[in-house]
Protein backbone atom coordinates (compact mmCIF):
# COMPACT_ATOMS: atom_id res chain seq x y z
CA UNK A 1 0.00 0.00 0.00
CA UNK A 2 1.39 3.23 -0.90
CA UNK A 3 1.87 5.74 2.49
CA UNK A 4 0.49 9.40 1.13
CA UNK A 5 3.52 12.18 1.11
CA UNK A 6 1.58 14.18 4.27
CA UNK A 7 1.64 10.94 5.91
CA UNK A 8 5.43 9.91 5.41
CA UNK A 9 6.74 13.55 6.83
CA UNK A 10 4.42 13.55 9.76
CA UNK A 11 5.86 9.96 10.62
CA UNK A 12 9.33 11.23 10.03
CA UNK A 13 9.49 14.07 12.45
CA UNK A 14 7.12 11.91 15.15
CA UNK A 15 9.98 9.76 15.38
CA UNK A 16 12.47 13.13 15.92
CA UNK A 17 9.41 14.38 18.36
CA UNK A 18 9.70 10.98 20.55
CA UNK A 19 13.22 11.15 20.76
CA UNK A 20 13.47 14.57 21.48
CA UNK A 21 12.91 17.05 24.29
CA UNK A 22 13.98 19.59 21.81
CA UNK A 23 11.24 22.10 21.73
CA UNK A 24 12.75 23.25 18.06
CA UNK A 25 12.23 19.38 17.39
CA UNK A 26 9.02 19.07 18.76
CA UNK A 27 6.94 21.53 16.44
CA UNK A 28 8.22 19.52 13.04
CA UNK A 29 4.71 17.51 12.93
CA UNK A 30 3.08 20.85 13.37
CA UNK A 31 4.99 22.18 10.64
CA UNK A 32 3.83 19.71 8.03
CA UNK A 33 0.70 19.97 9.33
CA UNK A 34 0.07 23.39 8.90
CA UNK A 35 1.50 23.53 5.66
CA UNK A 36 -0.70 21.09 4.63
CA UNK A 37 -3.23 23.02 5.99
CA UNK A 38 -2.71 25.97 4.72
CA UNK A 39 -2.36 24.44 1.26
CA UNK A 40 -5.90 23.78 1.16
CA UNK A 41 -6.72 27.05 2.95
CA UNK A 42 -5.50 29.13 0.12
CA UNK A 43 -6.41 26.64 -2.82
CA UNK A 44 -9.77 26.67 -1.54
CA UNK A 45 -9.59 30.63 -1.18
CA UNK A 46 -8.75 30.97 -4.77
CA UNK A 47 -11.38 28.20 -5.94
CA UNK A 48 -14.36 30.36 -3.69
CA UNK A 49 -14.51 27.23 -1.71
CA UNK A 50 -16.32 29.55 1.65
CA UNK A 51 -16.96 25.54 3.25
CA UNK A 52 -13.49 24.13 2.55
CA UNK A 53 -12.03 27.80 3.64
CA UNK A 54 -13.96 27.58 6.85
CA UNK A 55 -13.10 24.29 7.94
CA UNK A 56 -9.15 24.79 6.74
CA UNK A 57 -9.48 27.35 9.41
CA UNK A 58 -10.20 25.30 12.15
CA UNK A 59 -7.83 22.78 11.25
CA UNK A 60 -5.31 26.19 11.63
CA UNK A 61 -6.80 26.74 14.94
CA UNK A 62 -6.25 23.29 16.22
CA UNK A 63 -2.94 22.95 15.12
CA UNK A 64 -1.81 25.93 16.88
CA UNK A 65 -3.63 24.62 19.78
CA UNK A 66 -1.91 21.19 19.68
CA UNK A 67 1.66 22.78 19.35
CA UNK A 68 1.23 25.20 22.31
CA UNK A 69 0.28 22.06 24.29
CA UNK A 70 2.85 19.91 22.64
CA UNK A 71 5.44 23.11 23.63
CA UNK A 72 4.55 23.23 26.95
CA UNK A 73 4.61 19.59 27.76
CA UNK A 74 8.22 19.64 26.15
CA UNK A 75 9.09 22.57 28.66
CA UNK A 76 7.74 20.59 31.40
CA UNK A 77 9.84 17.58 30.55
CA UNK A 78 7.04 15.56 29.75
CA UNK A 79 6.84 13.28 26.87
CA UNK A 80 5.18 15.39 23.66
CA UNK A 81 3.75 11.87 22.54
CA UNK A 82 1.04 12.56 24.80
CA UNK A 83 -0.50 15.60 22.08
CA UNK A 84 1.46 13.85 18.79
CA UNK A 85 0.10 10.35 19.20
CA UNK A 86 -3.32 12.01 20.44
CA UNK A 87 -6.85 11.37 18.76
CA UNK A 88 -7.08 15.07 17.87
CA UNK A 89 -3.84 14.83 16.14
CA UNK A 90 -4.87 11.57 14.37
CA UNK A 91 -8.37 13.31 13.50
CA UNK A 92 -6.86 16.39 11.78
CA UNK A 93 -4.18 14.06 9.85
CA UNK A 94 -6.74 12.11 8.50
CA UNK A 95 -8.78 14.83 7.51
CA UNK A 96 -5.91 16.50 5.92
CA UNK A 97 -5.15 13.40 3.92
CA UNK A 98 -8.59 13.42 2.61
CA UNK A 99 -8.70 16.85 1.69
CA UNK A 100 -5.34 16.39 -0.37
CA UNK A 101 -6.80 13.18 -1.91
CA UNK A 102 -9.72 15.47 -3.22
CA UNK A 103 -11.98 12.96 -1.17
CA UNK A 104 -15.33 14.50 -1.10
CA UNK A 105 -16.14 16.06 2.71
CA UNK A 106 -20.25 16.42 2.97
CA UNK A 107 -21.14 19.12 5.51
CA UNK A 108 -22.58 16.43 7.67
CA UNK A 109 -18.68 15.74 7.98
CA UNK A 110 -17.77 19.15 8.63
CA UNK A 111 -20.22 19.41 11.70
CA UNK A 112 -18.87 16.13 13.13
CA UNK A 113 -15.57 17.17 12.60
CA UNK A 114 -15.31 20.31 13.98
CA UNK A 115 -17.67 19.33 17.28
CA UNK A 116 -15.17 16.87 17.76
CA UNK A 117 -12.12 18.47 17.64
CA UNK A 118 -13.77 21.52 20.20
CA UNK A 119 -14.40 18.82 22.95
CA UNK A 120 -11.11 17.58 22.08
CA UNK A 121 -9.26 20.86 22.76
CA UNK A 122 -11.46 21.44 25.84
CA UNK A 123 -9.55 18.77 27.29
CA UNK A 124 -5.90 19.78 26.73
CA UNK A 125 -3.44 20.03 29.70
CA UNK A 126 -3.96 24.41 28.95
CA UNK A 127 -3.51 25.07 32.40
CA UNK A 128 -1.78 28.03 33.28
CA UNK A 129 -0.81 29.05 29.98
CA UNK A 130 -1.54 32.52 28.49
CA UNK A 131 -5.04 33.24 28.03
CA UNK A 132 -5.86 33.27 24.27
CA UNK A 133 -8.51 31.96 22.17
CA UNK A 134 -7.32 29.13 20.17
CA UNK A 135 -10.55 27.72 18.53
CA UNK A 136 -14.45 28.03 18.07
CA UNK A 137 -17.13 26.84 16.89
CA UNK A 138 -19.73 27.11 14.50
CA UNK A 139 -18.16 29.55 11.93
CA UNK A 140 -20.73 29.12 9.44
CA UNK A 141 -24.12 29.13 10.05
CA UNK A 142 -27.80 28.02 8.46
CA UNK A 143 -30.35 29.67 8.53
CA UNK A 144 -32.24 27.01 9.53
CA UNK A 145 -32.03 25.09 12.68
CA UNK A 146 -32.17 25.26 16.51
CA UNK A 147 -33.21 28.66 17.68
CA UNK A 148 -30.91 29.24 19.70
CA UNK A 149 -26.85 28.54 18.31
CA UNK A 150 -24.92 27.73 21.64
CA UNK A 151 -20.82 29.18 20.08
CA UNK A 152 -18.43 27.31 21.43
CA UNK A 153 -14.62 29.33 22.34
CA UNK A 154 -12.11 27.32 23.57
CA UNK A 155 -8.74 28.55 24.79
CA UNK A 156 -6.42 28.58 27.74
CA UNK A 157 -7.63 29.91 30.59
CA UNK A 158 -10.78 32.29 28.94
CA UNK A 159 -13.19 31.23 31.62
CA UNK A 160 -11.15 33.10 34.65
CA UNK A 161 -9.98 36.23 32.32
CA UNK A 162 -13.21 38.18 32.72
CA UNK A 163 -14.73 37.16 28.84
CA UNK A 164 -17.04 39.44 27.60
CA UNK A 165 -19.23 39.65 24.13
CA UNK A 166 -21.07 42.07 22.24
CA UNK A 167 -23.45 41.96 19.59
CA UNK A 168 -23.55 45.24 18.57
CA UNK A 169 -24.35 47.52 21.28
CA UNK A 170 -25.67 44.33 23.27
CA UNK A 171 -23.93 42.74 26.41
CA UNK A 172 -24.07 38.83 25.21
CA UNK A 173 -23.91 36.60 28.58
CA UNK A 174 -20.67 34.54 27.94
CA UNK A 175 -21.11 31.17 30.29
CA UNK A 176 -18.26 28.86 31.39
CA UNK A 177 -17.98 25.35 30.48
CA UNK A 178 -14.87 24.28 31.71
CA UNK A 179 -11.63 26.77 32.94
CA UNK A 180 -10.54 26.47 28.83
CA UNK A 181 -14.58 26.56 27.50
CA UNK A 182 -16.82 29.40 26.81
CA UNK A 183 -20.33 29.22 25.62
CA UNK A 184 -22.36 32.43 24.49
CA UNK A 185 -25.88 31.51 23.53
CA UNK A 186 -26.45 33.35 20.28
CA UNK A 187 -30.64 33.77 18.93
CA UNK A 188 -30.62 33.00 15.43
CA UNK A 189 -32.99 34.94 15.09
CA UNK A 190 -30.78 37.82 15.83
CA UNK A 191 -28.98 37.09 12.13
CA UNK A 192 -29.84 38.35 9.08
CA UNK A 193 -29.15 36.01 6.55
CA UNK A 194 -28.79 36.31 3.14
CA UNK A 195 -30.64 35.49 0.56
CA UNK A 196 -27.44 34.37 -3.15
CA UNK A 197 -24.49 34.81 -1.18
CA UNK A 198 -22.96 34.61 2.22
CA UNK A 199 -22.49 36.91 4.64
CA UNK A 200 -19.95 37.44 7.49
CA UNK A 201 -20.65 38.66 11.18
CA UNK A 202 -17.98 39.64 13.75
CA UNK A 203 -18.57 39.07 17.34
CA UNK A 204 -15.79 40.99 19.50
CA UNK A 205 -14.52 39.38 22.92
CA UNK A 206 -12.84 40.96 25.26
CA UNK A 207 -10.68 39.18 28.08
CA UNK A 208 -7.87 40.00 30.06
CA UNK A 209 -4.99 38.32 28.78
CA UNK A 210 -2.62 38.40 31.60
CA UNK A 211 0.04 35.47 31.67
CA UNK A 212 0.11 32.63 34.03
CA UNK A 213 3.70 32.34 33.87
CA UNK A 214 6.50 34.39 31.83
CA UNK A 215 7.31 31.53 29.46
CA UNK A 216 4.37 31.68 27.74
CA UNK A 217 4.59 35.50 26.98
CA UNK A 218 6.39 38.20 26.65
CA UNK A 219 3.61 40.56 27.93
CA UNK A 220 3.98 39.05 31.18
CA UNK A 221 3.24 42.29 33.09
CA UNK A 222 0.44 43.42 30.97
CA UNK A 223 -2.90 43.11 32.00
CA UNK A 224 -4.64 44.76 29.85
CA UNK A 225 -8.03 43.69 28.27
CA UNK A 226 -7.17 42.26 24.66
CA UNK A 227 -10.07 41.56 21.95
CA UNK A 228 -10.06 39.09 19.66
CA UNK A 229 -12.74 38.77 16.73
CA UNK A 230 -15.16 35.93 16.09
CA UNK A 231 -15.93 35.82 12.48
CA UNK A 232 -19.14 33.77 11.52
CA UNK A 233 -20.45 33.01 7.81
CA UNK A 234 -23.91 33.05 7.41
CA UNK A 235 -25.09 30.81 4.96
CA UNK A 236 -27.59 32.11 2.38
CA UNK A 237 -30.71 31.07 2.14
CA UNK A 238 -30.70 30.06 -1.74
CA UNK A 239 -27.98 27.28 -2.04
CA UNK A 240 -27.45 27.24 -5.46
CA UNK A 241 -29.35 28.44 -8.65
CA UNK A 242 -29.18 26.28 -11.92
CA UNK A 243 -29.73 26.03 -15.48
CA UNK A 244 -30.68 23.49 -17.45
CA UNK A 245 -30.43 23.51 -21.60
CA UNK A 246 -32.27 21.39 -23.27
CA UNK A 247 -32.57 19.66 -26.99
CA UNK A 248 -35.64 18.44 -28.14
CA UNK A 249 -36.71 16.37 -31.55
CA UNK A 250 -38.64 16.89 -34.58
CA UNK A 251 -38.48 15.93 -38.11
CA UNK A 252 -38.02 17.66 -41.60
CA UNK A 253 -40.38 16.91 -44.43
CA UNK A 254 -39.17 16.26 -47.87
CA UNK A 255 -40.74 16.01 -51.24
CA UNK A 256 -39.36 14.81 -54.88
CA UNK A 257 -40.94 13.27 -57.58
CA UNK A 258 -40.16 9.86 -59.25
CA UNK A 259 -40.24 9.98 -62.45
CA UNK A 260 -40.20 6.88 -65.02
CA UNK A 261 -42.11 5.67 -68.02
CA UNK A 262 -44.43 2.83 -68.72
CA UNK A 263 -45.06 0.79 -71.63
CA UNK A 264 -47.68 -2.02 -72.11
CA UNK A 265 -48.65 -4.93 -75.05
CA UNK A 266 -52.08 -6.46 -75.76
CA UNK A 267 -55.28 -6.53 -77.33
CA UNK A 268 -58.28 -5.28 -76.15
CA UNK A 269 -57.36 -5.91 -72.43
CA UNK A 270 -55.93 -4.12 -69.25
CA UNK A 271 -52.28 -4.16 -68.32
CA UNK A 272 -50.34 -3.58 -64.83
CA UNK A 273 -47.46 -2.35 -64.66
CA UNK A 274 -45.58 -2.55 -61.15
CA UNK A 275 -43.22 0.19 -60.05
CA UNK A 276 -41.47 -0.38 -56.89
CA UNK A 277 -39.39 2.12 -55.22
CA UNK A 278 -36.27 2.31 -56.69
CA UNK A 279 -33.85 1.09 -53.79
CA UNK A 280 -31.01 3.95 -53.30
CA UNK A 281 -34.34 5.96 -52.76
CA UNK A 282 -36.17 2.90 -50.38
CA UNK A 283 -32.68 3.27 -47.93
CA UNK A 284 -32.62 6.64 -47.94
CA UNK A 285 -35.97 6.90 -46.56
CA UNK A 286 -37.96 7.83 -49.54
CA UNK A 287 -41.29 6.54 -50.36
CA UNK A 288 -44.61 7.18 -51.97
CA UNK A 289 -46.50 9.38 -50.77
CA UNK A 290 -49.92 7.38 -51.06
CA UNK A 291 -52.23 10.21 -49.85
CA UNK A 292 -50.95 13.05 -52.48
CA UNK A 293 -51.88 9.98 -55.15
CA UNK A 294 -54.90 8.85 -54.34
CA UNK A 295 -55.86 12.84 -54.29
CA UNK A 296 -54.84 12.72 -57.74
CA UNK A 297 -51.66 14.37 -58.02
CA UNK A 298 -49.90 12.85 -60.02
CA UNK A 299 -49.26 12.08 -63.73
CA UNK A 300 -49.29 9.07 -65.72
CA UNK A 301 -49.61 10.57 -69.30
CA UNK A 302 -49.90 8.69 -72.86
CA UNK A 303 -46.74 9.65 -75.10
CA UNK A 304 -47.30 7.36 -77.83
CA UNK A 305 -49.90 4.52 -78.78
CA UNK A 306 -51.75 2.26 -81.19
CA UNK A 307 -54.74 0.55 -81.51
CA UNK A 308 -56.68 3.06 -79.44
CA UNK A 309 -54.33 2.31 -76.35
CA UNK A 310 -54.42 4.50 -72.93
CA UNK A 311 -52.48 5.42 -69.72
CA UNK A 312 -55.31 4.91 -66.89
CA UNK A 313 -53.05 5.62 -63.85
CA UNK A 314 -52.89 4.22 -60.51
CA UNK A 315 -54.33 1.22 -59.33
CA UNK A 316 -55.69 2.32 -55.56
CA UNK A 317 -56.26 -1.02 -54.50
CA UNK A 318 -53.00 -1.89 -54.85
CA UNK A 319 -50.97 0.84 -53.79
CA UNK A 320 -48.33 0.83 -50.98
CA UNK A 321 -45.61 3.21 -49.90
CA UNK A 322 -43.21 1.09 -51.84
CA UNK A 323 -44.95 0.06 -55.08
CA UNK A 324 -47.33 1.29 -57.21
CA UNK A 325 -49.36 -0.55 -60.04
CA UNK A 326 -49.79 1.47 -62.84
CA UNK A 327 -52.68 0.50 -65.39
CA UNK A 328 -52.63 0.65 -69.26
CA UNK A 329 -56.02 -0.17 -71.71
CA UNK A 330 -54.91 -1.73 -74.34
CA UNK A 331 -56.83 -1.36 -78.17
CA UNK A 332 -55.81 -3.59 -81.57
CA UNK A 333 -54.95 -2.35 -84.72
CA UNK A 334 -56.83 -3.23 -87.47
CA UNK A 335 -55.30 -5.73 -90.58
CA UNK A 336 -55.70 -6.30 -93.76
CA UNK A 337 -58.53 -8.48 -94.78
CA UNK A 338 -60.41 -7.83 -90.98
CA UNK A 339 -57.43 -9.20 -89.10
CA UNK A 340 -56.41 -7.24 -85.92
CA UNK A 341 -53.44 -7.32 -83.91
CA UNK A 342 -51.89 -6.14 -80.91
CA UNK A 343 -51.98 -2.48 -79.37
CA UNK A 344 -49.38 -1.03 -77.56
CA UNK A 345 -48.82 2.50 -75.36
CA UNK A 346 -46.19 4.37 -74.11
CA UNK A 347 -46.50 6.49 -70.98
CA UNK A 348 -44.76 9.55 -68.67
CA UNK A 349 -45.25 8.60 -65.13
CA UNK A 350 -44.37 10.74 -62.24
CA UNK A 351 -45.13 9.70 -58.78
CA UNK A 352 -44.56 12.30 -55.41
CA UNK A 353 -42.77 10.94 -52.90
CA UNK A 354 -41.84 12.13 -49.77
CA UNK A 355 -39.50 11.02 -46.94
CA UNK A 356 -39.03 12.44 -42.84
CA UNK A 357 -35.82 13.60 -41.32
CA UNK A 358 -35.39 13.43 -38.01
CA UNK A 359 -34.02 16.83 -37.08
CA UNK A 360 -32.58 17.69 -33.29
CA UNK A 361 -32.76 21.43 -32.14
CA UNK A 362 -32.28 23.52 -28.86
CA UNK A 363 -35.29 23.73 -27.03
CA UNK A 364 -36.40 25.86 -23.70
CA UNK A 365 -34.10 26.65 -20.90
CA UNK A 366 -34.93 26.28 -17.77
CA UNK A 367 -33.68 28.64 -14.59
CA UNK A 368 -33.99 29.20 -11.42
CA UNK A 369 -32.94 28.93 -7.87
CA UNK A 370 -32.76 26.01 -5.38
CA UNK A 371 -33.82 27.50 -1.74
CA UNK A 372 -33.67 25.61 1.50
CA UNK A 373 -37.50 25.53 1.80
CA UNK A 374 -38.20 22.27 -0.19
CA UNK A 375 -37.76 19.94 -3.16
CA UNK A 376 -38.35 21.35 -6.89
CA UNK A 377 -39.32 19.13 -9.28
CA UNK A 378 -39.21 20.33 -13.29
CA UNK A 379 -40.78 18.77 -16.32
CA UNK A 380 -39.17 18.16 -19.70
CA UNK A 381 -41.65 18.19 -22.84
CA UNK A 382 -42.42 14.51 -23.90
CA UNK A 383 -39.97 15.78 -27.21
CA UNK A 384 -36.56 16.06 -24.98
CA UNK A 385 -34.11 13.94 -26.33
CA UNK A 386 -31.03 15.31 -24.35
CA UNK A 387 -30.27 18.31 -21.67
CA UNK A 388 -27.38 19.51 -19.49
CA UNK A 389 -27.39 20.47 -16.00
CA UNK A 390 -25.78 23.49 -14.77
CA UNK A 391 -25.96 24.05 -11.40
CA UNK A 392 -23.69 27.55 -9.38
CA UNK A 393 -23.09 26.90 -5.47
CA UNK A 394 -23.60 29.65 -3.21
CA UNK A 395 -19.81 29.31 -2.49
CA UNK A 396 -19.25 30.40 -6.34
CA UNK A 397 -18.46 27.14 -8.18
CA UNK A 398 -19.98 25.65 -10.94
CA UNK A 399 -20.69 21.99 -11.85
CA UNK A 400 -22.11 20.10 -14.96
CA UNK A 401 -24.18 18.03 -13.14
CA UNK A 402 -23.61 14.15 -14.72
CA UNK A 403 -24.54 10.75 -14.04
CA UNK A 404 -21.01 9.64 -12.46
CA UNK A 405 -20.30 13.41 -10.60
CA UNK A 406 -22.61 14.48 -7.79
CA UNK A 407 -22.41 17.74 -6.43
CA UNK A 408 -19.81 18.36 -3.39
CA UNK A 409 -20.97 18.94 0.40
CA UNK A 410 -23.74 16.42 0.12
CA UNK A 411 -26.24 19.85 0.17
CA UNK A 412 -28.35 18.74 -2.93
CA UNK A 413 -29.49 16.27 -4.30
CA UNK A 414 -30.15 15.92 -8.06
CA UNK A 415 -32.33 13.09 -9.91
CA UNK A 416 -32.34 13.34 -13.85
CA UNK A 417 -33.76 11.91 -16.76
CA UNK A 418 -35.30 12.91 -20.10
CA UNK A 419 -38.35 12.86 -18.31
CA UNK A 420 -37.38 15.73 -15.94
CA UNK A 421 -35.26 17.19 -12.93
CA UNK A 422 -35.56 16.55 -9.33
CA UNK A 423 -33.70 18.84 -6.86
CA UNK A 424 -33.49 17.83 -3.29
CA UNK A 425 -32.13 20.41 -0.95
CA UNK A 426 -30.65 19.06 2.16
CA UNK A 427 -29.39 22.62 4.03
CA UNK A 428 -26.35 22.02 6.28
CA UNK A 429 -26.47 22.72 9.62
CA UNK A 430 -24.17 24.92 11.74
CA UNK A 431 -20.13 24.52 11.66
Amino acid sequence: MTVPIFRKSILAATLFTLLSTSPTLAIEPFDAMRDSANGITSKAEQAGDALIKALGEQMLKTIDAMEATALRVIAEGKDAALVVEGQLFRDISRTIERLEANEKIVVSDMTKLTANWASLISRLPLVDARPEVMFYRPRVLAKDGPSVVPLTIVGPGLAGADPAMRRGAEELEVGADTDNSLTVQLPRSAFSFPETEPAYVTLPLAFNAAAADPWWSWSYWNGEPVERTITLMLLPEVLATYEIETTVTGARTERKAFASTTNARGKDSFVNVTKPVPPTDLKAGWRFDTAAILAGHYKHERTRDTGGSSCSGVDPESLTASRAVLRHQIGHRNEAFNRTSDGNVDCSLELPMVRTIPTTKAGPVLDGQITTTGDLDLEFGKDTSDYRITVKLFTGQTYIVKKDIDLPYGIIEVDHSNAGVHFRPKPPADF
